[in-house]
């Protein structure tokens, strides 16, 4: 993983998806490799050639904040991107997070139905969730407590490809959070263990893993398949809880046949499981 995750992996992976063209330089002839040439970086960057190949074969792994900005600049990042290679760099101080939140929160929950609604931890755990996300999705509780897990479930549960009907489009941003958090926490041993997992049973995260994606470009809608009310829309609305560094998660429904169907199958009686749930996970 250390040397997936690092500064010269990810310079070399950035600079391998930009052409010439892109930074306004001109194409003479067919290239040997994708993207940008080492020495055309270095250009674009301000700095030497030789400090540049030194920085990609992680002989420097210490560049300044200037040099940084410069890069990011000369490699065409997005704000993510550009977040991400700061941390790889050393120069952002790792973040942490709680493992539970405030009761205030998950009554907020509750107060959401028929919406479903839960809130995460940075390596997908769940900490609290709504009966609307056990009757509409996948109950959490009936998972064992390491695969209560939103990447797991994702990458790794058949239900989930049944239920998402763009599943390959959330996979996909689920292994580019996924990197991006293993910056933000790179001594989480809840997440290293959760990676090495999805690395060891899934080849599709494998790939996708490796392809240095850390842009989450997030679906407009999200579409699940119903197996009795057929197509459910969704748009997703996320946030982090300030103080506690957890993810809270909503779906709003994109329509009013979805917004029907919720409150259809959301209104009737319901035990206390998401409360038992909750307790569980501690």
């Amino acid at each position: 993983m250390a040397e997936d995750d690092s500064l010269g992996a990810y310079l070399r992976a950035c600079r391998q998806r930009v052409g010439p063209a892109d930074v306004g330089l001109p194409v003479h002839a067919k290239r040997r490799t994708e993207g940008l040439r080492r020495e055309e970086v270095a250009v674009l960057a301000g700095v030497s050639v030789d400090y540049y190949t030194r920085l990609e074969q992680g002989r420097d792994q210490h560049p300044s904040p200037s040099i940084v900005r410069a890069l990011a600049v000369a490699l065409r990042l997005t704000p993510a991107e550009r977040s991400h290679l700061f941390l790889l760099a050393g120069l952002t101080e790792p973040q942490s997070y709680t493992s539970e939140t405030r009761e205030s929160v998950r009554s907020l929950l509750d107060t959401l139905m028929p919406d479903p609604a839960y809130v995460v931890t940075p390596p997908g755990d769940f900490v609290a969730w709504n009966d609307a996300t056990s009757i509409l999705w996948i109950d959490p509780a009936t998972l064992p407590p390491e695969h209560r897990n939103l990447a797991w479930m994702t990458l790794m549960d058949p239900r989930m490809r049944e239920l998402w009907i763009d599943w390959e489009s959330i996979a996909r941003e689920t292994v580019a959070y996924l990197r991006a958090a293993a910056v933000r926490y790179p001594d989480d041993r809840r997440l290293m263990s959760l990676l090495a997992e999805l690395r060891a049973e899934s080849t599709e995260f494998v790939d996708w893993w490796n392809q240095n994606d850390v842009v989450v470009r997030r679906s407009p809608r999200k579409r699940f398949a119903h197996p009795t009310h057929g197509e459910i829309s969704f748009t997703n609305e996320s946030m982090e809880l300030v103080g506690e560094g957890l993810l809270f998660m909503v779906y709003v429904p994109a329509d009013a046949a979805s917004a029907m169907v919720c409150r259809t199958l959301c209104d009737k009686p319901h035990d206390t499981r998401r409360l038992r749930a909750v307790e569980s996970t501690g």
